[in-house]
C-alpha cells in the first residue's frame, strides 16, 4: 500500500518536481522544485519588498528552523523579485563567511558599496590600485604618494638620459644634442606630473573611515527609485557575540533610506544571544529591531513523508522486489513506526537520502541486492538519526540474534536489562520510533519487550532466505558494507542458480568459488536455501549438491565443527529429493545423478536415513523417503560404485571418508562385513598401502577442558573400528615389522600413534590424553 502510493506520487510528479541531485542538503533554487508551496508567500514578500519610496530603512525576518527551508523561501522571493521588478536592486550577504565584528560590518558595507557604486565600491578600489601602480611607475616607484619622487621610475630614467645628451653635447658640439636634451627633459618632467596626477586619482579609499561610507551610501541610497534589499542568512550560525555585534550594526544603520534588512534566522538561538545585551529579555529587544516577520508556514508531517516517499522512490525502483525481501506488511510497520517519526523536516529528509544514495551501490549485486531492502532502508536510518544506537547494534551480535543461547542458562533477565537499557540511552522523542525498529528487525528479542518469543519452528531459515539482518549469514553484511571474508554474495548464489541448466556456464563458476576458497559458503547456502532452489532441472541441481559433498568430505566448518559442509551437502540434497513428491520420482533422480557421477558420500548418507526411517517408526518422520524396490536398487548401485572404486587404490587410499565407506559397503552389501574385510586384506599385503589405510581411521575431533577459551585437535584410534577389519594381533605384529624408514613423516607420525594405543590397550588403560 505504502509503497504503491509513492509511486503514483512519483509518477504524477515526476515532471513537475524532478530533483537531480536526490538527497543533496542544498537550498531550492526557484519555484520549479517547490515542493511545499511556498512560492505564493515569497511572491507576497516581494511585493512588499518591491513598494517604491522608502524613506527610511526597514527591518524583516524570516524565521524557521534548521532545515525548515529559510534559505529556500529566500531564494523564491528573489526570484519573484526578478519577475516583479527588475528595477528592485537585492544584495545577499552572508555574515557566516567573515571573522570578527569589524570584518563584518565592513564587508557588509562593502557589498553594499560594489551593489550602488562609487569610490567605495570593491571594482572602484580595484581601478585606483592599478592606476596608483602606473603612477607609480610613471614617477619612480609602485608605492604612495611619499616614494613618487625617488630616482626608480621612467621619469628618473629620462632625467638622467638627458644629462647624457648635455654632456654629449659639450663635449661634440656638432651633435644636435642640446635639442636632444631639452626634448627628454620635457618628457621627464611631463611624465613626472602625469604620474603625480594618477596616483591622486588612484588613492586608495578602502581604509577610509565608516562614517564617510555611510554618508556616501546613504546620499546614493536617497537617489533611488526603489529600495536595495539586502538579504543576510545563516545568522544562526554565528557565535553569540558576533550575532550581537550583527544586530548592533543593522540597528545602527536601519535608518538608512531605501535599505530594506531581510533577516533569516532561528529564533530562539538570536533571542538567547541577545539576552545577556537586553536583560534577559531577548525577545522583546529583538521585537525593537525586526519591524516585521515572515514565519515559515508549518509543513505536516505527512507532507514531508509525501515528499520523502517521493525522492526515496527513484533511489529504490527497480529493487522492491521479492528476491530483495520487500513485502507490504513489513513495510508499512517500519514506515509507520520507525522511519516516519524522524522525518521532521526538509534538512531531514536530504540527510536520510544523501545516505541512502551513498550506500545503497555498496549493497547492489550483479543480480540482486545483497541485503533485504526493508532491513536496510531501517538501518540506515537509525545510522542517520541515532548513530550511538546503530553503533551498539553493531556492537552486540549475540545477544540480537540469541546465538549463543542454550536451554538452562538463565540469561533471560540480563539480556532483558541490557536491551532495555539500551533503549534508555536513546532521546525521549525518538524511542519509541527505535523500539518499533529494533522489533522489526531483530525478531529474536522482541521478547524482551513484551513482544513474541520466537521459538524452534522454520522462521531462521525464513529469515536467512529473505537477507534479513537478524540471521548470522548476514548481519554483518549490513554494518560492514562488505561482504565478511570467505563468504558467497547473494548475486553470485543467483547466477549459479540460473547456470544449473547449462553444464558449460556452470563449470566456470564453480570453478571460480573453488579457486576463491567458497566451497564452502556454497555448502552451508544449499542447505539454508534449499526450499528455494529451482526444481527445474531437477537432476543437474540435484548432481551439484551430491558432487561438492563428495568434493568437500571432512572440511572444517566456518564456524562450528560439528556443522561441517558435508553435513550442510547431504542435508540439503535430502530436503531436496523430498521436495518431490512420489518415492518413484526421488529414486529415479538419485539413481540417475549416482550413475552420472559415481559419487558415494552423499548417496550413502541418503540410503541410511532412508533405513533408518523404517527401523524407528516411532520417531515420527513422514515416512521414507524411497518405496521398497526404490531402495533396494539404490544400495545395489551403490554397492557396485563401491566395488568400482575399491579397484582405484591411489584414489580411494586418498578419500578422507574411506572408513565411513567401508561401514556403508558392510551395511548395503548382500554379504554384510565380508565384502570390505576381504577389500581390507587385499590392500594390506603392501607396506605403504597399510600404512595409507591406517592414516584413514586415524579419528580427528576437538576437546576443550573448563576454563578454556578455545579448543584443541584431537587424535585417536578406536579400538573397535580397527577390529571390525583388522586381526588385532595381525596388525600389531604387522606394525612391529614395518620399515617405516621408506614412508613419509605424516604416515610415521600416524603410526607411532596407533602404536601407544596398543600399548594402552594391552595394559588395560585408557587411550584419553
Amino acid at each position: 500500500m505504502w509503497f504503491s502510493w509513492f509511486r503514483r506520487s512519483q509518477q504524477a510528479n515526476a515532471e513537475a518536481h524532478h530533483v537531480e541531485n536526490v538527497g543533496a542538503d542544498i537550498p531550492i533554487r526557484g519555484a520549479a522544485e517547490d515542493l511545499l508551496s511556498r512560492t505564493i508567500l515569497a511572491t507576497r514578500i516581494a511585493q512588499l519588498l518591491a513598494t517604491p519610496g522608502a524613506r527610511e530603512g526597514r527591518v524583516f525576518a524570516i524565521r524557521g528552523g534548521w532545515g525548515f527551508g529559510k534559505t529556500s523561501l529566500k531564494n523564491l522571493v528573489i526570484e519573484a523579485l526578478n519577475k516583479a521588478s527588475p528595477k528592485v536592486s537585492f544584495l545577499e550577504f552572508n555574515p557566516w563567511q567573515w571573522g570578527d565584528a569589524d570584518s563584518i560590518a565592513r564587508a557588509l558595507f562593502g557589498q553594499m558599496a560594489s551593489r550602488l557604486g562609487g569610490a567605495h565600491a570593491p571594482d572602484a578600489k580595484k581601478r585606483a590600485k592599478a592606476l596608483r601602480r602606473y603612477g607609480g611607475i610613471l614617477v619612480g616607484g609602485s608605492g604612495s604618494l611619499v616614494k613618487a619622487g625617488d630616482d626608480k621610475g621612467l621619469s628618473s630614467w629620462l632625467n638622467s638620459a638627458a644629462l647624457v645628451c648635455a654632456a654629449l653635447g659639450i663635449g661634440f658640439p656638432s651633435l644636435p644634442t642640446k635639442i636632444l636634451a631639452a626634448v627628454t627633459l620635457g618628457a621627464a618632467g611631463l611624465a613626472m606630473a602625469v604620474g603625480r596626477l594618477l596616483n591622486w586619482i588612484g588613492t586608495d579609499l578602502s581604509n577610509a573611515p565608516l562614517d564617510e561610507v555611510r554618508e556616501d551610501l546613504e546620499a546614493r541610497l536617497r537617489k533611488l527609485e526603489y529600495p536595495l534589499v539586502i538579504f543576510v542568512d545563516d545568522i544562526d550560525r554565528l557565535e553569540p557575540d558576533q550575532i550581537r555585534l550583527l544586530f548592533r550594526q543593522i540597528k545602527v544603520n536601519a535608518n538608512l533610506p531605501n535599505l530594506l534588512f531581510v533577516l533569516l534566522f532561528q529564533p530562539s538561538i538570536v533571542e538567547r544571544a541577545l539576552a545577556p545585551v537586553a536583560g534577559e529579555e531577548g525577545r522583546q529587544f529583538l521585537e525593537k529591531i525586526v519591524q516585521a516577520h515572515f514565519d515559515l508556514p508549518p509543513v505536516t508531517s505527512e507532507k514531508m513523508f509525501q515528499i520523502f516517499g517521493m525522492q526515496l522512490s527513484t533511489l529504490i525502483d527497480g529493487l522492491t522486489t521479492s528476491e530483495n525481501g520487500f513485502e507490504q506488511r513489513r513495510w508499512g510497520n517500519i514506515v509507520l513506526g520507525g522511519i516516519q517519526p524522524f522525518i521532521r523536516n526538509l534538512r531531514d529528509v536530504n540527510r536520510l537520502l544523501t545516505s541512502i544514495d551513498m550506500h545503497l551501490p555498496m549493497h547492489r549485486g550483479s543480480h540482486i541486492l545483497e541485503v533485504n531492502i526493508l532491513d536496510f532502508l531501517a538501518l540506515e536510518t537509525l545510522r542517520v538519526f541515532e548513530a550511538d544506537f546503530h553503533a551498539f547494534l553493531a556492537a552486540h551480535k549475540p545477544l540480537l540474534l540469541q546465538s549463543e543461547r542454550f536451554r538452562g542458562d538463565h540469561r533471560e533477565q540480563s539480556d532483558r536489562e541490557a536491551i532495555t537499557s539500551l533503549l534508555a540511552g536513546v532521546a525521549d522523542a525518538n524511542r519509541g520510533a527505535c523500539e518499533a525498529m529494533l522489533k522489526e528487525l531483530f525478531p529474536p528479542v522482541e521478547w524482551a519487550l513484551g513482544g513474541s518469543h520466537y521459538g524452534s519452528g522454520d522462521w531462521a531459515r525464513t529469515w536467512m532466505r529473505e537477507k534479513r539482518v537478524c540471521t548470522d549469514r548476514s548481519f554483518d553484511r549490513y554494518f560492514m558494507l562488505q561482504l565478511p571474508d570467505g563468504a558467497m554474495s547473494e548475486s553470485e548464489f543467483a547466477a549459479l542458480t540460473l547456470a544449473v541448466a547449462d553444464p558449460k556456464a556452470l563449470t566456470p563458476i564453480v570453478a571460480d568459488l573453488r579457486r576463491r576458497d567458497l566451497l564452502t559458503a556454497l555448502a552451508t547456502r544449499f542447505d539454508e536455501s534449499v526450499n528455494e532452489l529451482p526444481l527445474d532441472p531437477f537432476d543437474n541441481m540435484l548432481a551439484l549438491i551430491v558432487v561438492l559433498g563428495e568434493e568437500m568430505g571432512r572440511t572444517p566448518g566456518l564456524k562450528d565443527p560439528f556443522n561441517t559442509p558435508f553435513l550442510s551437502c547431504w542435508r540439503a540434497a535430502s530436503w531436496y529429493l523430498q521436495r518431490l513428491k512420489e518415492p518413484e520420482l526421488r529414486t529415479a533422480a538419485l539413481l540417475h545423478v549416482m550413475e552420472e557421477t559415481g559419487a558415494l558420500a552423499v548417496p550413502a548418507v541418503l540410503i541410511s536415513l532412508d533405513i533408518d526411517r523404517r527401523a524407528k517408526p516411532e520417531n515420527g518422520d513422514t515416512g521414507p523417503a524411497f518405496d521398497d524396490e526404490g531402495l533396494a536398487s539404490l544400495k545395489q548401485q551403490w554397492v557396485t560404485q563401491m566395488e568400482a572404486r575399491s579397484a582405484e587404490w591411489d584414489t580411494i587410499l586418498e578419500n578422507d571418508q574411506l572408513v565411513s565407506h567401508l561401514y556403508r559397503w558392510r551395511d548395503f552389501s548382500p554379504v554384510g562385513i565380508d565384502a570390505p574385510r576381504a577389500w581390507v586384506q587385499t590392500v594390506i599385503v603392501d607396506d605403504h598401502k597399510l600404512a595409507r589405510l591406517l592414516v584413514r581411521f586415524l579419528s580427528i575431533g576437538s576437546q576443550q577442558s573448563w576454563g578454556d577459551r578455545v579448543a584443541t585437535k584431537s587424535e585417536s584410534f578406536r579400538r573397535d573400528s580397527l577390529s571390525d577389519f583388522f586381526d588385532l594381533s595381525d596388525l600389531e605384529n604387522r606394525l612391529r615389522r614395518l620399515k617405516r624408514a621408506d614412508l613419509d613423516a605424516e604416515q610415521r607420525r600416524v603410526l607411532e600413534l596407533l602404536d601407544w594405543h596398543f600399548d594402552q590397550w594391552n595394559a588395560g588403560k585408557s587411550t584419553d590424553r
